[in-house]
């Protein structure tokens, strides 16, 4: 964007150099993302959909089998006391993060996962993560896994799975956090 004012903004779409492209607010952003989207490289077995879970979600463009790495996960270590926050970062322990930076961002929560991540901190690697098919995951299936979320940061659920807690929360914390009615009445 070379500058903007109101809900129009100036932007280069035309690629011409100029900037005196006049777009609204709204494909501003919507232009962003997709470039956004388009600059990652592409994770082989994956794409990035519009998803019926939430927002964007990730399906396998292959079969997969339970135990089979679907991605090593691309991302930035950072510590709690940086001054960062981004909310596709993954809690690694011992107050770091890591900022997942690829396509495995856009993978949504569910209550009945098909896939987990496992992380670690190496001396020589710094922080990785991956994402492991906990059983078979079929080609055209969203890939999922379990938040696990803290009680004092839970937030609805919208997987849509029969098992649904009605929160994303860690199971062992579910008793700390209150049911939605829609879930009490099960």
């Amino acid at each position: 964007m070379i500058g903007s004012f109101g809900r129009h903004a100036r932007v280069d779409a035309s690629g011409d150099g100029e900037g005196d492209d006049l777009v609204t607010a709204v494909e501003c952003v919507r232009a962003r993302w997709q470039h956004r989207l388009h600059s990652m490289s592409a994770i082989s077995g994956l794409r990035v959909i519009r998803s019926s879970i939430d927002g964007y979600g990730v399906v396998a463009t292959r079969d997969f089998a339970e135990g089979e790495v679907i991605a090593e996960v691309d991302g930035v270590l950072w510590h709690e006391d940086e001054p960062v926050d981004d909310r596709y970062s993954l809690i690694m322990g011992d107050g770091y993060f890591f900022d997942m930076v690829d396509q495995t961002r856009w993978i949504n929560h569910s209550c009945d996962p098909n896939a987990e991540v496992e992380v670690g901190i190496d001396p020589e690697r710094g922080g990785w993560a991956q994402i492991v098919a906990l059983r078979p995951v079929r080609a055209g299936e969203e890939i999922a896994y379990d938040y696990a979320f803290a009680a004092e940061v839970a937030e609805p659920c919208r997987c849509g799975s029969p098992a649904c807690r009605g929160f994303i929360v860690d199971v062992d914390a579910l008793h700390l956090v209150a049911k939605p009615a829609a879930v009490a009445a099960r």
